[in-house]
């Protein structure tokens, strides 16, 4: 539920559904539509309730149409794609709710053998390159010969 039309894309109206309010008060969602969370999750049927002073997310619905699991911890919870494992969001408990944060996609990089000749030299705190060229996997990295020997 949200209580913000701005959130919802492809919304159409509904005749009135009828949602009790956390003060008691009664009031009908005029309008459902699809909400976007970040990092790509999308929920439909999200209904529009106009005095809804927050968004409200159904982990029912987020179970079913993410296809996630949720796990509760007593201070953060994360929700996790079921085929691949991959974290696919996450909350934090604040004041008894977890409030939603989306996850910043992942980056991997790859680096050319020099440039890990290089960095490992600069790991074990700048030692003779003949002696970072005995590690494994790095030994077949070949030292620049423009390269500085002294750092």
């Amino acid at each position: 539920m949200t209580g913000t039309l701005e959130n919802l894309w492809e919304s159409r109206a509904l005749d009135g559904y009828p949602v009790g309010l956390p003060n008691g008060e009664l009031v009908l969602a005029n309008k459902e539509g699809s909400v976007f969370l970040d990092g790509g999750l999308k929920l439909e049927n999200v209904l529009y309730v106009p005095k809804l002073n927050c968004n409200l997310i159904s982990v029912s619905q987020l179970t079913d149409e993410a296809k996630c699991t949720v796990h509760f911890t007593d201070r953060f919870c994360a929700m996790q794609d079921h085929t691949s494992r991959t974290l696919i969001g996450a909350g934090e408990r604040k004041d008894g709710h977890y409030w939603y944060r989306g996850v910043s996609g992942m980056k991997a990089y790859q680096i050319n053998a020099e440039d890990q000749l290089e960095i490992w030299h600069k790991r074990m705190g700048h030692p003779a390159y003949q002696i970072v060229e005995k590690i494994p996997n790095v030994s077949n990295a070949h030292r620049n010969k423009n390269t500085n020997q002294t750092c």
